[in-house]
């Protein structure tokens, strides 16, 4: 395999230089360098495979639907996002102006993909890179003395779900289903504590530790969204409007430490700040896959003008 690098300090990603005549070919040629590939994502975090002959939705589901994995649904998501066909969604469908911070998917559940696929229908005119952050070397370079405690102890994140008309997602959204027996089902096995309020809307609880240990790698990684949870991660002007329109605990989102004790915003622009500073731009063209090992790599989204079409499974 034509395997290129890119390497920014410590950090590094692949890209594979092929050219495949199409779909067939491409998923073909997946399956047979299988072992290699595990190997490249677990040393390298991302691999880009570039003029992979896939074209439309219809074959990005075939890829995914023929090669080894066992796609997810997003159940339990968080990001505004639209289902195109069985376990295939749109990325997040945030305005073009805002850039996406950086962050695991799913990170604060403990239903969350191993890997991300995602794929380029449509490239943006200008920007929309894909962000990429090493999730080993971002513990090494924040401060300790800015972050204290913080990896020393689980953190609660707090959704405030809506019944079908408010801020934010609603349930049924995030659950793919309105079945509130199904919902409680799925909360208790995966260790989500509820509370059904007035006015249909559902409040979630989930604690989760802010690092995890690679399955694969054996070394410790940043596997958290704490910072993307708080509503500083909003624009300051908006931020400002929401703390007059909510108390801490009903805001759509929040995180606390598991206590329920405030986190120090000084950590989370911290965190912003470092992210920001070291995140790998991304570019896309059409027929680009993206495979990112979820665990130890963090993505985000570059504004961008024009039509953007990214499509993503998970697994």
């Amino acid at each position: 395999m034509n395997l290129e690098i890119i390497n920014k300090e410590e950090d590094f990603f692949g890209i594979i230089a092929e050219s495949w005549a199409g779909p067939e070919e491409f998923i073909e040629w997946f399956n047979h360098h299988e072992e290699e590939i595990e190997q490249y994502l677990v040393k390298y975090g991302v691999i880009r495979f570039k003029k992979t002959g896939l074209k439309t939705n219809l074959d990005f589901q075939k890829f995914i639907a023929e090669i080894n994995i066992k796609p997810l649904d997003y159940i339990d998501g968080n990001s505004p996002r639209t289902k195109k066909s069985s376990k295939i969604y749109t990325s997040t469908e945030y305005p073009a102006e805002v850039f996406i911070s950086m962050h695991n998917e799913l990170s604060y559940s403990n239903y969350f993909p191993k890997k991300i696929f995602f794929f380029c229908l449509t490239p943006a005119e200008e920007g929309g890179e894909t962000t990429a952050l090493n999730g080993y070397s971002l513990l090494e370079k924040l401060d300790p003395a800015i972050m204290g405690d913080f990896f020393d102890r689980s953190i609660k994140y707090i959704r405030n779900l809506h019944g079908g008309g408010g801020i934010g997602a609603s349930w049924q959204e995030t659950f793919e289903s309105d079945d509130k027996a199904f919902i409680e089902a799925f909360c208790l096995e995966n260790e989500i504590k509820i509370s059904w309020k007035e006015n249909n809307s559902l409040r979630l609880e989930q604690v989760r530790p802010t690092v995890l240990e690679h399955p694969e790698s054996g070394r410790k990684i940043w596997f958290n969204q704490a910072d993307q949870f708080h509503p500083s991660n909003n624009p300051p002007e908006v931020y400002e409007a929401m703390k007059y329109l909510y108390e801490e605990d009903e805001f759509p989102l929040y995180v606390t430490y598991e206590d329920g004790s405030e986190i120090p915003e000084s950590i989370f622009e911290h965190i912003r700040r470092v992210s920001r500073a070291n995140l790998i731009a991304l570019p896309w063209e059409k027929e680009d896959i993206m495979l990112f090992d979820n665990m130890s790599v963090l993505h985000g989204r570059n504004p961008f003008s024009g039509k953007r079409e990214i499509l993503l499974s998970m697994a």
